[in-house]
């Protein structure tokens, strides 16, 4: 043995600068938004027997890249005043925006690139997008008081890629939003294709649907439970009670100062994706109560149906219990791949200590 030890010495000081770009005004209706990003890094090789071997010389090169963007956006407004059922006004916005984008292909010393595992670089882009927002909202008066809500929020997009080859254009995806209804949500997604299945034909009046999907929820709640204690249901500022427990933090549950009560929330989500024979759909119930036993003991139970298999596919139960400075932990899954039973005990303030069954398994069931 020569007793040489074979090795790579190398510096490297990576430089990201922040450029901010002001937004510019057209006419007063168009909004145009500039950015530009640059990296750039400093590579300083130290001659070693690997570097000899790489045929690297030992000395300071430069690599960078940079990119830029430009958006233009406007908003343009519909209003229409039925003046029935307490309803004053409705108000449709539609947000159209525009935008392009573009770096170059910058590829300088690709050989010490790969030698030191780093380095500025960036492959040719180009593409322009366009995003089209729905808001409709509605004024309306209850009492003598005029309130506003938003009932539904639409977002559809594509984009278009001057460097693909083939298939230049994206799919179009589209988001939807309501809460027009209180304490209930709709939420879901659209995907389409812009080409003819199976072929390479753009088809702009006719996209192909290649998934959908759809969540629900909502969420009831009161201020006492049948366990309250009425004596006990004026909380101290400050005092800790795990109802509405339960963020984690360390992998463990901890309290949230919160008010006696419970909480009840339901959800419903659906889903399909393909066409013909793969075509897959899927859908859902969750249930989830929480309330208190006593004024330091929580009680949490969920449960997920599959409504295609007609079947639970999780249900849990969690009870938490706080004394003193510690807190402790049962829970109980009693079906699916996590199901088991397992106990936790730490202290609340610092949950790294702690003494446990070790089932963890279980306890991300609950974390869902």
């Amino acid at each position: 043995s020569t007793g040489i030890r074979s090795r790579k010495k190398y510096w490297l000081l990576n430089h990201n600068p922040q450029i901010g770009l002001p937004k510019m005004s057209f006419f007063k209706y168009v909004t145009l938004v500039p950015s530009f990003s640059y990296s750039e890094t400093w590579i300083k090789v130290i001659q070693t027997d690997q570097s000899i071997s790489a045929n690297i010389d030992p000395k300071t090169y430069r690599t960078y890249s940079y990119s830029g963007s430009v958006s233009a956006r406007t908003n343009l407004y519909g209003t229409f005043y039925p003046n029935v059922f307490g309803i004053l006004g409705l108000r449709h916005t539609i947000s159209p925006v525009i935008s392009y984008s573009y770096s170059p292909d910058i590829n300088k010393h690709p050989n010490v690139r790969s030698y030191v595992g780093g380095g500025a670089r960036s492959a040719k882009s180009q593409s322009i997008g366009l995003n089209l927002n729905h808001l409709l909202q509605a004024k309306y008066k209850k009492g003598e008081t005029e309130n506003s809500v938003d009932l539904i929020s639409i977002n559809s997009g594509f984009s278009y890629n001057f460097e693909a080859d083939t298939r230049r254009y994206s799919n179009l995806n589209t988001l939807f939003q309501s809460s027009a209804i209180p304490r209930i949500t709709f939420s879901g997604s659209m995907v389409h294709s812009l080409y003819k299945p199976g072929t390479d034909e753009v088809d702009f009046w006719s996209p192909t649907l290649e998934s959908f999907k759809l969540d629900a929820s909502f969420s009831f709640s009161g201020k006492s439970f049948i366990f309250d204690d009425p004596a006990d249901r004026g909380v101290q500022p400050g005092a800790e009670t795990p109802n509405d427990l339960i963020q984690t933090r360390g992998g463990l549950p901890t309290f949230m100062s919160a008010s006696h009560g419970w909480r009840f929330s339901a959800g419903y989500g659906y889903s399909e994706s393909g066409t013909d024979l793969s075509f897959r759909k899927f859908s859902f119930f969750r249930f989830n109560l929480n309330f208190n036993l006593t004024p330091t003991t929580s009680f949490n139970y969920s449960h997920d149906y599959d409504v295609d298999d007609g079947k639970t596919i999780h249900n849990s139960v969690r009870i938490v219990r706080q004394l003193h400075c510690w807190s402790g932990s049962i829970y109980w899954v009693p079906i699916g791949s996590n199901r088991g039973f397992g106990f936790q005990l730490f202290v609340t303030a610092i949950p790294d200590i702690k003494i446990d069954n070790n089932h963890d398994s279980y306890l991300q069931a609950f974390q869902r």
